[in-house]
């Protein structure tokens, strides 16, 4: 991905390919520690405005609803935790407020 997608609105990336650091020369930033599925949803926010989940089924297609809604929780949960390492704003707010649509989805009592 370009570097002035991923730099726009995030200073980290900003920070990056524009400092005094070898992705600066590179063009490259290592991520191999961070997990993928966060990792698509940062890239297709920044190509697309926004982001979306694929599959949630833990391998299990038949999982219940209950159980689909803790993995749903969990990835954006993950995705937040990427967007908040990487200083991307319009990510961490658009994973929050998805976790928080979930557990207004299936914790009525839970009005957050």
């Amino acid at each position: 991905m370009h570097s002035a997608i991923l730099s726009k609105g995030c200073s980290f990336f900003q920070a990056a390919f524009q400092g005094s650091f070898k992705e600066t020369n590179t063009g490259i930033i290592e991520m191999d520690d961070d997990d993928s599925c966060a990792l698509d949803a940062l890239l297709m926010l920044k190509c697309t405005g926004n982001y979306s989940v694929r599959s949630v089924s833990a391998g299990n297609p038949t999982a219940n609803e209950d159980i689909r809604a803790l993995l749903l929780v969990k990835y954006h949960s993950d995705v937040g935790l990427l967007a908040d390492k990487y200083d991307v704003p319009d990510l961490r707010e658009l994973a929050s407020l998805r976790v928080k649509q979930i557990a207004i989805q299936y914790l009525p009592a839970a009005r957050v």
